[in-house]
């Protein structure tokens, strides 16, 4: 018995456009709040393998601001705004999943010192999962 037929790996990459807003809040300097809007660029890499039911994978997501006065496909006309990163382990029954996934946000400090924005958004969360499925076909 070859262990090898077990085993699979998959990718993804994933790139879009998106108008995306944020909201800045600090009492002193913004005490209602200061909204943006912005063209942005996402790209979303992951890979997973998976040894018979057991998976195990993680995954990038850039999301970088277009410029102002920059025209949408120009090369460099994008920076770097947020860094998210996931990972992902677990069990894949045949009707159900069972898993855990971690999952940081982390602002990129260069942009964000460049347009002197103080750091608000970070974090991170964890989560156990069991995710139920079923398919139903009329043939």
């Amino acid at each position: 018995m070859n262990l090898l037929t077990y085993l699979s790996i998959a990718y993804q990459f994933t790139i879009g456009l998106s108008n995306s807003g944020y909201q800045l809040w600090d009492k002193v300097e913004y005490p209602w709040g200061a909204q943006y809007s912005t063209d942005c660029l996402e790209t979303d890499f992951s890979v997973k393998a998976k040894f018979w039911r057991f998976y195990l994978g993680g995954g990038v997501d850039i999301t970088s601001q277009k410029e102002d006065g920059k025209f949408l496909f120009n090369a460099g006309a994008y920076n770097p705004l947020m860094n998210d990163y996931s990972y992902v382990a677990g069990y894949s029954g045949k009707y159900f999943d069972v898993g855990y996934e971690y999952r940081c946000i982390h602002p990129v400090m260069a942009y964000l010192q460049d347009r002197d924005i103080k750091r608000k958004k970070d974090g991170a969360y964890q989560k156990v999962f069991v995710t139920f499925r079923h398919e139903l076909s009329f043939k």
